[in-house]
């Protein structure tokens, strides 16, 4: 269920990546391309970013990795979980992160130097650092998926999620490119509202995932308070 819920977010995450890197993805150097050449480089584009997602993922799992180590797994999904419905009530947070991070991000010379040579290459290859750099762009969904990963325990599963997270954004974003402005007009604005919905139901999910884990969970026998205790007290 949780490298379900990787792939759903991704899907509803790319509304947000049309619109935040939609004018990156549509201005990809493959105008004159021929259709071979064409779908070669998006596919690089796209693996480039799904593979950065994944680099992502992983440096993050030791974070989550220590927390099974200390027994502290429940906790980190009832947190995660918490974290994840505010981010949806409350999507300012993210913005605000979002915002303050890309600033660093723009304002390095080596980033803008080396996007500006990338796109100005002619090699396939550069479509897939292309798509590592984009992958790079601080994107408060990347923040959301990377926070749900944190549930699990091993390095092959963070990397397993935010690889299914960043299939997910595959679809949408080809379609960007292929169809650029129309797109983002017609489709992207009226489904918006999807984003925070699902991302509120995935922080619900991660919070009582412990329960739907353990038979024995205290909160099968109605005992909310002792179910949060148990989640938050190593064992």
């Amino acid at each position: 269920m949780i490298y379900v819920s990787a792939l759903l977010l991704g899907l509803a995450s790319s509304f947000h990546c049309v619109l935040m890197c939609g004018p990156i993805a549509m201005a990809l150097p493959l105008g004159k391309s021929s259709k071979t050449r064409k779908a070669l480089g998006i596919s690089l584009y796209s693996l480039g970013r799904i593979f950065t997602y994944m680099l992502l993922g992983v440096i993050a799992g030791m974070l989550g990795i220590g927390a099974t180590i200390y027994g502290f797994q429940d906790g980190m999904s009832l947190l995660m979980g918490v974290l994840l419905m505010l981010f949806a009530i409350f999507p300012v947070i993210l913005r605000y992160f979002e915002k303050n991070s890309s600033k660093v991000i723009w304002k390095s010379n080596y980033f803008s130097k080396t996007l500006g040579s990338l796109f100005k290459s002619n090699r396939l290859e550069a479509l897939f650092y292309l798509g590592f750099l984009n992958g790079l762009i601080p994107c408060g969904l990347v923040y959301v998926a990377i926070a749900s990963s944190l549930v699990l325990s091993e390095f092959y599963e963070f990397a397993l999620y935010m690889f299914l997270f960043g299939l997910g954004t595959v679809p949408l974003m080809v379609l960007a490119i292929l169809f650029g402005v129309e797109l983002k007009k017609r489709i992207v604005g009226r489904f918006r509202w999807i984003i925070p919905t699902f991302v509120f139901l995935l922080g619900v999910f991660l919070f009582f995932r412990p329960a739907l884990i353990d038979q024995d969970s205290e909160l099968r026998k109605g005992n909310f308070v002792g179910y949060v205790k148990g989640c938050i007290l190593p064992h």
